[in-house]
């Protein structure tokens, strides 16, 4: 039995997650294992979404999808590079919680 059949790969889309990711990314390759990398980012809070104008919100909720699903989508891409089966999850949520979701229903 391998020692991992999964991964998951929290990140905050930083520089500074590099080394976490190149990391990840060695374990899953040692153990043809699946990698899936968390992102997860808070929301404003109900007082800050009603102190803009309307539609901003979303405009901002829809920014922030787009640009972190196409960092975590090159993510994914690396680990097929290397013949890794790879998925990504973008989380709108308080991070600690969303990862932990994240793990429990991946089975990571």
């Amino acid at each position: 039995m391998k020692p991992f059949q999964r991964i998951l790969v929290a990140t905050d889309l930083s520089e500074a997650s590099g080394p976490a990711w190149a990391r990840a990314l060695a374990i899953a390759k040692e153990n043809r294992a699946a990698l899936v990398v968390v992102h997860a980012y808070e929301p404003p809070n109900a007082v800050q979404a009603d102190a803009v104008a309307p539609g901003i919100f979303e405009e901002w909720d829809r920014n922030v999808r787009e640009i972190a699903g196409k960092k975590l989508d090159s993510f994914v891409r690396d680990a097929q590079k290397v013949g890794l089966y790879a998925s990504r999850i973008l989380e709108p949520g308080n991070p600690e919680e969303s990862i932990i979701k994240a793990a429990e229903e991946c089975k990571a």
